[in-house]
């Protein structure tokens, strides 16, 4: 099983190397994320500058590269260019409740939607509060 995982909060968030350490062994995993926080991007995509792109060295020695680019360049990057063909795409684990209208600024939500026009099954994952000692309640796949 492939696995592409991404999220909001950036590469180096604890969130998204939350759900990283809890996927089963023998999966492979590629992580494509923004190089920072890109909380609240919404759908955006990036039109007006180049994407710059570095590849690092990540848990397990899982390949990851870190976009200047939103969520959703960070999915589309993945599957055009590293072309990446995913059973599943994961994005998360955001800080922070993903519901109501905030789905619509969301873009942890919007890298898994994305995923699902490219025919990728996807989930958002996201921690309701702001207590982030623990992302099990998260994670518990």
């Amino acid at each position: 099983m492939k696995i592409l995982l991404t999220n909001d909060d950036g590469i180096k968030a604890e969130g998204i190397r939350a759900l990283y350490r809890v996927l089963p062994k023998g999966v492979e995993v590629l992580v494509v994320a923004p190089s920072g926080a890109r909380s609240a991007s919404g759908h955006s995509i990036s039109l007006e500058h180049n994407i710059h792109v570095k590849e690092l060295k990540w848990e397990n020695g899982a390949n990851a590269y870190a976009l200047d680019g939103t969520p959703v360049d960070c999915v589309k990057f993945a599957i055009a260019k590293l072309k990446c063909k995913p059973d599943l795409l994961l994005s998360g684990v955001n800080l922070g409740s993903n519901t109501g209208i905030s789905v619509f600024y969301s873009g942890t939500v919007a890298a898994a939607r994305e995923g699902l026009f490219s025919g990728i099954p996807a989930i958002a994952v996201s921690m309701a509060g702001s207590d982030c000692s623990s992302y099990e309640p998260a994670t518990d796949i």
